[in-house]
């Protein structure tokens, strides 16, 4: 016997009459083999004829008056009453507590980012990228002078001497 067995699923529905003649002959013929499927079907019917006893719940004469009447005064206070429990008593503190603790977690994470004494807020690009790598300038003089280089190869290449004042 299986432990999980693929027919125990239409048991319910077997006993409520909702499968197809096909299926329920299936089911039938899996169940002459199947000893779990046989032990939920006697404690599915079981349940069914218990239900099956019980007499019909009827509400009070005044009950659908009463349904109607208080459904209507919640239609009557409308919106804003339906929502009015998460504006009182200890809610709208702690979503204050949890805004505060998500602001101060973001400056502490990111503080470097938004608290840096040397990038101003209306600076521009360039000048913000040359205030994080300010250690690149202190040679600035040094660095000025690197646009001669971009002409090396043409000032280093061997003097031809071939047809030149000769």
């Amino acid at each position: 016997m299986a432990k999980h067995c693929k027919y125990c699923r239409y048991i319910s529905d077997y006993i409520d009459g909702e499968l197809s003649v096909r299926m329920a002959d299936r089911l039938i013929l899996h169940m002459e083999t199947c000893g779990r499927c046989r032990e939920m079907l006697a404690r599915f019917s079981g349940i069914d004829e218990d239900i099956g006893i019980l007499s019909e719940i009827e509400p009070s004469p005044d009950f659908n008056r009463r349904f109607w009447r208080t459904l209507d005064g919640q239609r009557e206070r409308g919106f804003q009453t339906s929502f009015a429990w998460l504006f009182s008593g200890w809610r709208p503190a702690l979503a204050a507590a949890a805004a505060i603790m998500i602001v101060f977690g973001t400056v502490i994470l990111h503080g470097n980012r938004f608290l840096s004494k040397n990038v101003t807020a209306g600076a521009p690009v360039s000048e913000m990228a040359m205030a994080k790598n300010l250690d690149l300038f202190e040679n600035y003089d040094m660095i000025e002078n690197l646009s001669m280089l971009e002409h090396f190869d043409e000032i280093s290449a061997p003097i031809s001497t071939t047809g030149e004042n000769s």
